[in-house]
């Protein structure tokens, strides 16, 4: 398999996980709105504080990746993907 290959494969599954993330805090929404007595408008604050972290991650892995590779920042990435 050519390296061209495994690179949209892999490209493939960061996407599809990317996204799966952020739904799965979608779903839990009610669920965590229920358990915490709180309304709908106050826990999507946890979606808005979310992604404001990701993105801010977004930024800080993307500069170490510049300068630590970005092979092993992927990889770091996945470990600490799942972990959590």
């Amino acid at each position: 398999m050519s390296d061209r290959i495994k690179a949209l494969i892999a490209l493939g599954i960061f996407t599809f996980m990317s996204t799966l993330d952020g739904s799965i805090v979608n779903i839990a929404l009610p669920t965590m709105s229920r358990k915490l007595h709180v309304s709908t408008s106050q826990i999507t604050w946890v979606v808005t504080i979310y992604l404001i972290v990701i993105s801010a991650i977004v930024l800080i892995f993307g500069r170490l990746g510049d300068l630590i590779g970005k092979s092993r920042i992927a990889r770091i990435g996945w470990g600490i993907f799942i972990l959590g």
